[in-house]
């Protein structure tokens, strides 16, 4: 039976005539192309829309004229737990509906899923889009009357005549993760050094399986050291990754793993190696010292994450107060209250936790004084100042000190480099610094002589 005589068959069950049979099914075809195009929940052209647009303009060579922005709509989630879903999904609608309403022509807004979206904008109005991701005041729905400010953050390629339809999802996409794991960064603009960056994460991450299970992470040690009598009290563990050509620095690999829960894995790695070390020491008689190692905040969305800590410390039968856990800060209230619950379960078991690199984000003195850290550990850009902001500093280092003190935290500080930087902490009554004027990160078998030797010249 060939398409007419199935129509015709059709038209006689429908009781309709072949006119009205054929309306009827152009208007079916016309919702199903409608819901395959847009996304019913926020009523918006959906990632099959944007894609066909986005070939369209790149078949015609007008692409050249375009930027292609991946964006994603910053503390989602924090809105959900406190607004409720339906008001989160209203306040996501008017954020997109407020870059969609100065879009026109081919300009297009669409969603990639989630809280995940691609604009496709002329150059010349991209500007006009970063400053709304910035930060725009929407009202959410309910009786409160309230406003939140939502931001995002973007990842921009600027298409040429040559671009595909590949090259601008990808690399926005790309791009858009790089910013959002950059600090204090609302949007970055694909280019050649972006596109190094990503080559380099692509790589760490197809390489990092095998280089955990072949052993390639070792822990080097950067002294703390007490100014007051210049004598070894602690260390840091610091992860470096030995490869064939050389070893990699922290910053060559953590923030590309600090992307996925990799890190979780290697801070775990890190942790049984710092304790076997420490064993080792102990078992050999060698005075040992506390030791810190870092774990990334991604290991609080991980479930008994302390039992695994104090299961792997007991494993080795080190005494607990000889470890300790740096973290850092946070500013989202969902994770937030995690990493309270963190810190206080390690607390019960005898482990000391240090808050890394304060001063550097948004919530310090909430953190500080909701969570009840062992250590504060004062970031070294406090000691980068230039004669505009020195007085400011020297303000802000004094009263960080004295509060730590009166809050029962050790305080140290991190990147003293100069005698003028050690003269200045002791005049403040900083008792404690980790940084180059005494010591690099040292191997295991330099560290080692170092604790035989506590006490620099």
């Amino acid at each position: 039976m060939n398409n007419e005589e199935m129509n015709y068959k059709l038209g006689q069950i429908m009781g309709l005539s072949q006119e009205e049979l054929r309306h009827r099914l152009i208007e079916a075809m016309g919702r199903i192309d409608f819901l395959m195009t847009h996304d019913m929940q926020l009523q918006m052209n959906n990632v099959r829309y944007g894609t066909s647009i986005i070939t369209h303009l790149v078949e015609t060579k007008e692409i050249k004229d375009y930027n292609v922005c991946f964006f994603n709509i910053r503390n989602m989630a924090g809105i959900n737990a406190i607004a409720g879903r339906d008001a989160g999904t209203a306040v996501m609608k008017d954020f997109v509906g407020g870059i969609e309403f100065f879009l026109s022509g081919r300009e297009t807004i669409f969603r990639m899923g989630g809280d995940n979206f691609t604009v496709i904008i002329k150059k010349e109005k991209t500007e006009q889009f970063i400053k709304m991701i910035k930060g725009t005041k929407i009202k959410v729905p309910g009786p409160a009357d309230e406003t939140v400010i939502v931001s995002a953050v973007a990842g921009i390629y600027e298409c040429d005549e040559r671009t595909t339809l590949d090259d601008a999802m990808d690399n926005s996409l790309e791009t858009m993760n790089l910013a959002k794991f950059s600090r204090h960064v609302s949007h970055l603009f694909y280019n050649k050094e972006i596109a190094s960056i990503i080559m380099n994460i692509k790589r760490v991450e197809n390489v990092f399986p095998d280089a955990l299970k072949n052993g390639e992470f070792t822990a080097f040690y950067q002294p703390k050291v007490n100014i007051d009598n210049n004598k070894l009290t602690g260390a840091e563990a610091l992860c470096r990754w030995v490869r064939p050509d050389g070893v990699l620095p922290p910053g060559a690999f953590i923030s590309v793993l600090e992307r996925s829960k990799r890190i979780c894995k290697l801070d775990m790695y890190m942790l049984e190696k710092v304790c076997k070390d420490i064993r080792m020491w102990l078992d050999e008689g060698i005075p040992v010292v506390p030791v810190s190692t870092n774990f990334s905040r991604m290991n609080l969305q991980t479930p008994d994450i302390v039992p695994s800590i104090i299961s792997v410390i007991d494993k080795y039968q080190i005494p607990h107060e000889l470890i300790s856990i740096e973290v850092t800060e946070t500013k989202e209230d969902e994770e937030f209250q995690r990493l309270k619950e963190f810190v206080n379960e390690l607390l019960s078991y005898g482990i000391k936790v240090s808050v890394d690199d304060f001063g550097t984000g948004y919530s310090s003195m909430t953190t500080i004084r909701d969570i009840h850290f062992s250590e504060m550990k004062i970031d070294r850009s406090f000691f980068l100042y230039n004669d505009e902001t020195e007085d400011r500093n020297l303000v802000m280092v004094r009263h960080v000190i004295k509060m730590a003190e009166e809050l029962s935290m050790s305080c140290i500080a991190e990147g003293a480099e100069t005698i003028e930087h050690i003269a200045l902490l002791k005049s403040m009554g900083c008792r404690f610094v980790q940084g180059f004027f005494f010591d690099r990160p040292l191997p295991e078998n330099e560290f080692r002589k170092r604790l035989n030797e506590p006490y620099y010249k």
